[in-house]
């Protein structure tokens, strides 16, 4: 019974592995990192959103914008900032999951799962050649 449960408890160690394990901090492959990388990409994506939505509410401060419609844009503004913000708390949620995921991997098989950044291999190319379908290498 012992050895069934221990083979047990490896297979389900072996299918977290699938989505937390890093052969190495260089490593950009694995499902757990190609998640991390969508997060950081995401994250990127909503600064430039929340950059430009900035700039427009700027430009709602000139002489000549009818009160109504700087209303209308800086309403509108905010709700860019609370979707980006929203977009953060998601990423934030992901990670928390995919952290406990690892440590549930580390506590089952006594495997130290190595925390590298994936993004910093992974830029703006490089998620380009993935959406487009072409080997990113």
């Amino acid at each position: 019974m012992l050895d069934q449960t221990n083979n047990m408890l490896g297979q389900i160690g072996d299918l977290l592995s699938q989505v937390t394990a890093r052969a190495s901090a260089d490593d950009v492959g694995g499902p757990g990192q190609e998640i991390e990388a969508v997060i950081h990409l995401n994250a990127d994506a909503a600064d430039r959103i929340m950059e430009a939505a900035e700039q427009i509410s700027y430009c709602m401060d000139v002489d000549g914008v009818p009160a109504e419609v700087r209303f209308t844009v800086l309403n509108r503004v905010t709700d860019i900032f609370e979707a980006c913000g929203f977009q953060d708390l998601t990423g934030q949620r992901i990670q928390h999951a995919l952290k406990t995921l690892r440590t549930i991997e580390e506590s089952m098989l006594g495997r130290k799962v190595t925390d590298a950044a994936p993004h910093g291999k992974i830029d703006q190319a490089f998620a380009d050649s993935v959406i487009a379908g072409r080997d990113a290498a």
